[in-house]
């Protein structure tokens, strides 16, 4: 999966389940990190012609940068998170320049977990999440790598301010008018000349709350509207709202209001 409108500049991320194998590849493309997000598995690397063991614990990682060689081999199957990142993608689409990621292997970190297993989640429920969601989750990630893997020790440079009043109106506009298309962060931030990570951030700095969340929040207040009036099955209110499905709309409306939109309908 990749997102849209992002020209050459590419950010994938995708579930990979895999037998035993050996994996090759002698000069990366793209900054590459792996999580796995099933059983502890026993991998081995190859570094320097001598192959190195490590076990993987569930949550484990690794970030394999760009231009590196990665040469791993497992002995069982495994299931993984596989994120790719094109150093085009930070500095064009997050204007995060000069940022370059170190190599580390096997280790554990919460954050990177918790995205992991959000994704999953998300798989679950829709085959294509929206773009918001895949754009929401790379700015992220690339602020986190940017702040706790960049080998100078730099911290990526975190917006301060928030939106004025104009841009605020403008941004809330667009997103009530355009709410069943799949809106992405670049589409919003291109209203107000902000590339995607300055705008996220400063969205949030405004209204304590992240786009998508916010997005996710109207799309459940209108279909309440769209309830009420009664004059529209819920099927019809989830493709109307742009969600993937019913159940789609279901699980969100529940995580919002505590019920289902059936609950609602009968109270």
């Amino acid at each position: 999966m990749e997102i849209s409108n992002t020209k050459p500049e590419h950010f994938k991320i995708e579930i990979q389940c895999h037998r035993a194998k050996e994996l090759q590849q002698t000069s990366l493309t793209t900054d590459r990190l792996v999580i796995n997000i099933g059983e502890p598995k026993l991998v081995e690397i190859k570094r320097r012609g001598v192959w190195e063991r490590k076990t993987y614990d569930t949550g484990n990682f690794s970030i394999v940068p760009y231009g590196h060689e990665n040469i791993v081999r497992w002995f069982d199957s495994i299931k993984f998170v596989v994120i790719q990142i094109e150093p085009s993608f930070i500095h064009e689409f997050l204007q995060l320049k000069n940022l370059s990621l170190g190599e580390y292997r096997g280790i554990s970190d919460k954050l990177v977990y918790d995205i992991a297993s959000s994704f999953k989640r998300e798989m679950d429920q829709v085959q294509l999440p929206s773009k918001i969601y895949i754009q929401s989750l790379a700015i992220d990630i690339a602020i986190h790598l940017g702040t706790q893997y960049e080998t100078s020790g730099r911290s990526v440079y975190a917006p301060k301010g928030k939106f004025s009043s104009v841009q605020l109106n403008q941004v809330l506009e667009y997103c009530h008018a355009f709410l069943s298309n799949d809106l992405g962060v670049d589409d919003m931030a291109a209203l107000i000349h902000l590339s995607p990570f300055h705008f996220a951030r400063l969205f949030k700095n405004t209204l304590g709350i992240a786009p998508r969340q916010y997005v996710l929040r109207l799309k459940v207040d209108r279909a309440k509207q769209l309830i009420k009036k009664n004059e529209h099955s819920l099927s019809s209110i989830a493709y109307d709202l742009g969600f993937a499905d019913q159940a789609h709309f279901s699980n969100t409306f529940r995580k919002f209001t505590g019920i289902s939109p059936s609950q609602f309908m009968q109270a």
